[in-house]
Order: C-alpha cells, then structure tokens, then sequence
C-alpha cells in the first residue's frame, strides 16, 4: 500500500488533508470504496436483522400497506410492492416501542463502528425515502459508476450499477438511496422504468 503524505487528501473522503484527519487521530485510513463496501454490508445486515428479529411485524405492515394500496396476486407486483415497501418500513415504521428497526439497529452497532464518516453516513439513513430517479451519465465505466438525479429535487448522485450504457440514459430508477462516500446505493432493491414513462412519472 502507498504511504499516504501529510498534506494529502485523506482517503476517507472527509475532505480534509490527511495530517488533519486519520493521521491525527492515529486511525488506518480506508478508501472511499471501501468504505462504500462497509456501508453496503451494514445495509444489508440490517434487512437481515429485521427480517430475523421483527419478521411478524415487517409481515403484518407489508399486509397492510398492501391491502391500502390494492396490491394484486400477481408475483411482479408483490415484488416491486416489497422492492419500494420493506425499505420505508425498515427505516420509518416505529414498530418496537416506539422505534424503528432501522433504529434499533443503529443503536446496537454505533458503539462497534470506529470510523466518523461511516457513523455519519449511517446517522443520514433516517431521512432516506423511496423516489424516481433519472440516469443522466456514465460517470466512470471501469468502476460501473453513472450519475442520477432526483425527479423531485434535482439533486444528482452518483451510484455504483452494472450493466448501464449510453442507451440507459433517460431511463428511470425507483428505490430508496442510502448516502454513502462516493457512490450511493439503493437499500434492498430497485426497479427500472423506461424513459417513455417520464410523462406518468
């Protein structure tokens, strides 16, 4: 591994020069991508602490969304029905006194995590919601990275996703994005839309 020089960015991400950041607080710096690929397996073990711990209680949401929303027996609507539905259930629904799951979870690792920018990144999971997302690029194609931007604030992000080309773009993603470092991800799944639906939209 190349030794990292005092006046340097810090891999972080934190924006600050090394010497003010990890060196100082005697730390082993990681990458931006590896500290996306913690936050994607924190995100994941998280659904599957839900699933384990409150299955009954995710079960009987999801009964009641779906009957709120007229979800059909059709395998492909109960699939994106969940898809959009055990995200916002995971991170909004209080269900154990008082607290989400996504809560509960964060209370029990916070004290196992070391690293700032995770605990930060982690912390701004709370106001993650399901929204439409335009592809507007491809950022980087060796990294499988492409730029998206919110329908209803405009904002874009980047996020890590195989298989996007040129053609994608216009094309629509739905899903609930977690913040990360440098590319963002979505929690559990997502779903794509073609560009002709940008009027339903």
């Amino acid at each position: 591994m190349r030794k990292i020089g005092r006046n340097e960015p810090c891999p972080c991400g934190s924006g600050l020069k090394y010497k003010k950041c990890c060196l100082k607080k005697n730390v082993i710096p990681f990458s931006p991508e590896q500290l996306d690929e913690q936050l994607i397996d924190l995100s994941t073990e998280m659904i599957e602490y839900g699933l384990k711990s409150y299955k009954d209680k995710i079960n009987e949401a999801l009964t009641k969304y779906g009957n709120m929303y007229g979800i059909g027996e059709k395998t492909e609507d109960k699939d994106h029905f969940i898809a959009l539905s055990l995200p916002w259930i995971l991170i909004h629904e209080r269900m154990i006194d008082g607290q989400t799951i996504y809560e509960q979870f964060v209370n029990e690792k916070m004290d196992t995590i070391k690293h700032d920018t995770i605990k930060k990144a982690l912390h701004n999971w709370k106001d993650a919601s399901s929204s439409f997302y335009e592809i507007v690029s491809i950022e980087n194609k060796e990294k499988n990275y492409i730029s998206i931007q919110n329908v209803l604030t405009e904002k874009e992000h980047t996020i890590q996703i195989k298989g996007i080309t040129e053609e994608n773009i216009g094309n629509f993603i739905v899903g609930t994005l977690l913040q990360a470092v440098e590319a963002d991800h979505f929690l559990y799944a997502s779903i794509g839309l073609p560009a002709e639906m940008k009027d339903w939209i």
